[in-house]
């Protein structure tokens, strides 16, 4: 398993689909999934790039170990 994040999270809350995020972030919708479901972790310019889309920070997107537990 991998890391837990807050994109599906956040994105389901502004009602916006895995594609409006991916197209907003310069990405595709299959890395937009992958990250949701733990399987991928962004680099920082990608995990930038989401947060602006979501009008959030990296941060709270992506919080460490200690963050979640």
């Amino acid at each position: 398993m991998g890391t837990r994040n807050r994109v599906e999270e956040f994105r389901d809350r502004q009602g916006k689909s895995q594609g409006e995020l991916a197209h907003a972030a310069g990405t595709s919708q299959a890395r937009i999934s992958q990250i949701e479901r733990g399987e991928s972790q962004p680099g920082v310019l990608l995990a930038q790039r989401i947060a602006k889309a979501l009008y959030t920070t990296t941060d709270y997107l992506f919080p460490t170990n200690e963050e979640v537990a």
